[in-house]
């Protein structure tokens, strides 16, 4: 598929529906220089998170799921030694980030989970996705 058609596509796909498909997070992966790796093939059935990038201390939730007691559970199977949790939310209707942010979540070594920053929903990937250059958005492609 060309460039263009790929970038229309995005635009498209985001404007209908809200967001893009499961696949495409890698693009938040290259845009931001991360090596993530499927943590569920590592271990099977991984508490806590997905995709993993020990050597940067990454860790990443994939979900459909919006709910609070899926993000408390999420962080509460973070390893000690994680530098950075995302909590990725694939449904068309974004998790309530406003209700969320007046409560504190750690995980880790007792680091801070940040909501505003941190909960990446289906449009916060397609404006990653439209960032990236013809090049990156080949290699994700």
């Amino acid at each position: 598929m060309h460039y263009d058609a790929k970038r229309s596509w995005l635009l498209q796909y985001q404007s209908s529906c809200g967001g893009l498909i499961l696949p495409v997070a890698e693009c938040i992966a290259q845009k931001k220089g991360w090596k993530l790796e499927n943590a569920n093939v590592m271990t099977l059935n991984q508490n806590g998170y997905d995709l993993v990038d020990k050597n940067k201390g990454i860790y990443v939730q994939v979900t459909a799921e919006r709910s609070r007691t899926k993000l408390v559970h999420s962080l509460s199977g973070i390893p000690t030694t994680a530098q950075e949790f995302y909590f990725v939310c694939f449904n068309i209707v974004p998790p309530p980030v406003k209700q969320w942010a007046a409560q504190k979540f750690t995980y880790g070594n007792n680091q801070t989970f940040n909501v505003k920053n941190d909960v990446i929903t289906l449009p916060d990937i397609a404006k990653q996705c439209l960032q990236l250059s013809d090049d990156d958005l080949n290699a994700v492609w």
